[in-house]
């Protein structure tokens, strides 16, 4: 299960980055030429889908090695605390993309227009791998954990 986590945790780090990556271009375009590219946003998207599936295979496959190791599913650690904003900031972020390419998407989302909505993704994103490295090396920096490096 240990092998597992660590596996699947970096694949979903890996993807994140790479949600991050096609964001910041997608920003950038969107500003020089009045619109962002959709395949940038795709792949924004896209990455976040496949890191949020990895990232919660990590956190299952975790929790079930946290049992055998330590006799918890779960500890009111700052890691794994870290880690559950991390996949709900993601889950609003898949969410946020899920909307956009939905065909039966009605309406702005909460009143933002749909087709700047795509800026809206990739600004969830960019903050969602910030929100990531903090809870991957800050928290282990900062803060007392079981996952102390």
């Amino acid at each position: 299960w240990f092998e597992l986590h660590v596996i699947t945790s970096f694949a979903a780090y890996a993807l994140f980055t790479l949600a991050l990556s096609s964001a910041v271009f997608f920003i950038i375009r969107s500003y020089r030429q009045g619109e962002g590219t959709r395949d940038f946003l795709d792949i924004t998207g896209r990455a976040i889908l496949f890191g949020f599936f990895f990232f919660s295979v990590s956190m299952f496959s975790g929790a079930i090695w946290g049992f055998v190791a330590w006799g918890a599913y779960w500890m009111w650690e700052p890691k794994m605390l870290w880690s559950f904003v991390v996949w709900f900031w993601y889950a609003g972020a898949m969410h946020l993309w899920y909307m956009k390419v939905t065909p039966f998407y009605k309406g702005g989302l909460g009143g933002i227009n749909k087709e700047r909505s795509g800026l809206w993704i990739s600004v969830a994103a960019v903050m969602g791998f910030f929100i990531t490295l903090f809870t991957y090396i800050g928290v282990g920096l900062l803060m007392k954990s079981s996952h102390s490096f």
